[in-house]
């Protein structure tokens, strides 16, 4: 008779102890998640490298070339010759300050230029 009270008294615990009183969470499709993100290929960045290269050396100008991708990781640098390296690590600095301010780098410069504190 101690056994089957026990049993009875226990199996409420057993049917009830499963059922859920929480909402359920809803699940969104994959594409809620995930957003494609689109990074400049490096044959993309040979085919800019050679169209800066060739506009610069009509001006008789040797430059340094650093392109970034969206995450700022270095995709190419390139350094002209004649050109110190100090240029080449002031090249990247700069592409990655118009990256992170999503801002061209002419206009960058045109900004520094009206700024009074730029000057030297």
């Amino acid at each position: 008779m101690k056994i089957q009270f026990l049993f009875v008294l226990l199996s409420s615990y057993l049917c009830f102890g499963q059922n859920k009183t929480e909402k359920a969470i809803l699940l969104y499709s994959i594409d809620q998640y995930i957003k494609p993100v689109y990074n400049l290929s490096t044959d993309a960045a040979l085919e800019l490298a050679r169209r800066i290269s060739k506009a610069t050396s009509t001006k008789n100008k040797n430059v340094s070339i650093a392109l970034l991708d969206a995450s700022r990781t270095t995709v190419l640098r390139l350094r002209g010759n004649g050109v110190g390296p100090h240029n080449t690590e002031a090249s990247r600095r700069k592409a990655y300050t118009a990256l992170s301010t999503k801002t061209p780098t002419l206009l960058l410069l045109r900004n520094s230029e009206k700024n009074p504190d730029t000057k030297t």
